[in-house]
């Protein structure tokens, strides 16, 4: 019989963390599940630790590629996947021992997606972000696709080890992630995968993952200069844009997503400016599609707003205060 979960995890070059993350997908209290470990090229020994580990434990199974990025990686443990659940994790995190317990209870019989809580910490275990309040519910995919662009509980959604996938889904509807997109590919995945679910989705905010924030992480090296492929950050908001759109009319959710269009294209131009790295070709890239999208008069007026706020703070101060305070 198939296992009621297949855990993903993709491997690359993460000898000094591996052990602790599989040792804790090995030490849930749930335990109908299999683990796919995906080596993506490791050049160190993380292969081999794969292979140790399969040697333990039947419900391990090891498979070796090429390099060819995360979500080459992923796409593999979903064509390879028995489950009737689908759960990634990130090869140097730590999955806490309840999670596969906490998903399944929030499973019921018209469930076709699950979000839980998780917490985020540094390398020295400082904690750095957990949930705000504990609560338990149901939401429409309205709800969580807003939850995409403004989350209530948590400063980001677009997480995907925080979240339980049915296969079914993914299988019937060909969904997978796009090897073309370096940034923002899972909530990319996760907005596709929203936009074809009919049911409610569980919600709950009971931490099941520790989130480990590395200083030389592929978020973190931004910090250091501009890499040209963040401006796929740009392009995975444009898709999630499309795809919305043919969901629903829903305003404020079309907004939302232009309004990360909109944000992406400031914060590549940001960057550009500060480590003095302009590229006209990604530029006029995404001028283009700020035009296709209808996402150009929503930009303007994002600039326009402060501009005007600072001139009005310049010539009417005392009026603007007064108003604030109110």
């Amino acid at each position: 019989m198939n296992p009621k979960i297949s855990v993903i995890v993709p491997v690359y070059n993460v000898e000094k963390y591996l052990c602790r993350c599989i040792d804790s997908i090995l030490a849930q209290t749930f335990t109908d599940f299999e683990l796919l470990l995906i080596d993506d090229g490791s050049k160190d020994s993380s292969g081999e630790i794969c292979e140790e580990y399969a040697g333990k434990d039947a419900r391990i199974r090891v498979f070796h590629r090429q390099n060819g990025g995360v979500s080459t990686a992923r796409n593999l443990g979903i064509d390879k996947a028995k489950g009737e659940w689908i759960y990634f994790v990130d090869s140097d995190d730590v999955v806490l021992p309840s999670a596969l317990g906490t998903f399944c209870s929030l499973i019921n019989s018209h469930c076709e997606f699950v979000m839980a809580g998780f917490y985020s910490s540094d390398e020295n275990n400082i904690v750095r972000e957990q949930p705000r309040m504990v609560r338990q519910c149901e939401l429409s995919v309205l709800e969580v696709l807003k939850e995409m662009y403004t989350p209530t509980d948590f400063c980001y959604q677009g997480y995907l080890w925080c979240k339980f996938f049915q296969r079914k889904i993914i299988l019937q509807n060909h969904l997978r992630f796009d090897e073309s997109i370096s940034f923002n590919e899972d909530r990319l995945f996760i907005v596709e995968y929203l936009c074809c679910c009919k049911t409610l989705v569980s919600y709950s905010t009971k931490t099941i993952y520790n989130y480990i924030q590395r200083s030389n992480s592929a978020m973190s090296t931004l910090q250091k200069g501009y890499n040209k492929k963040f401006a796929t950050d740009f392009d995975a908001y444009v898709l999630m844009h499309k795809r919305i759109k043919e969901y629903t009319k829903d305003k404020e959710i079309i907004n939302l997503a232009i309004n990360g269009i909109c944000d992406s294209y400031k914060t590549n131009h940001k960057m550009m400016l500060k480590f003095n790295q302009y590229d006209r070709d990604i530029h006029r890239h995404m001028f283009k599609c700020l035009l296709r999208e209808g996402a150009l008069p929503q930009y303007v007026k994002s600039i326009l707003r402060p501009f005007f706020g600072y001139i009005g703070l310049l010539l009417f101060p005392k009026i603007l205060i007064k108003l604030s305070n109110k």
